[in-house]
């Protein structure tokens, strides 16, 4: 994913990552995924657009479980 601009690649990425870290994970996990502290280290290495659709795509995936 470093330094992707392809968008869908990278949301299919995060879905997959998500759904099999739910098979034994807790989504309160996954919630604090969202804040950027815990993103900001890989900032350096992902373009600005593939880190907010991170986000969004993890934001998404915390919302069909509320």
């Amino acid at each position: 994913m470093i330094f992707t601009s392809n968008e869908e690649g990278v949301r299919k990425t995060i879905r997959a990552f998500l759904d099999g870290y739910m098979c034994n994970g807790d989504i309160s996990i996954i919630k604090k995924a969202l804040n950027r502290k815990y993103i900001s280290p890989f900032y350096l290495a992902l373009v600005l657009g593939t880190i907010t659709i991170i986000r969004n795509e993890i934001k998404t995936y915390v919302s069909s479980y509320s």
